[in-house]
């Protein structure tokens, strides 16, 4: 991601209110938030879902858990098509998952079983 923490630290100087950037956790995955504010202190706000996640200026998340600390990374495009491919991929999982299979015709239940045949 980042050549090096001088590299990062430049990059995390620079956001402003707007700016993009990506949330990496243990629990949500990556996800592309915006910068809500930055302090007088130098930290950065980040609107996440329903609440705010505060970072220091070095990137850290302040507060939260341990094992799910938050990071920001830089929304590049290969980061952007990662995060893209994963939620099409949780998409079709939810809608494979929830298919009604006993409703379907032989003919689609066969199709279906040609595409997931190991």
């Amino acid at each position: 991601m980042f050549e090096t923490d001088e590299t990062k630290l430049r990059w995390l100087s620079g956001l402003k209110a707007g700016d993009e950037v990506v949330v990496s956790s243990r629990v949500q995955g990556d996800t592309i938030c915006k910068v809500k504010h930055r302090t007088p202190m130098g930290q950065i706000v980040i609107a996440w879902f329903i609440s705010d996640i505060v970072f220091s200026a070095r990137g850290d998340e302040r507060g939260g858990s341990a094992w799910n600390k938050k990071r920001l990374t830089e929304p590049t495009p290969e980061v952007r098509a990662e995060i893209k491919s994963a939620a099409v991929r949780q998409a079709a999982y939810r809608i494979v998952a929830s298919a009604k299979w006993e409703t379907m015709s032989t003919e689609s239940l066969v199709a279906v079983a040609r595409i997931v045949k190991p």
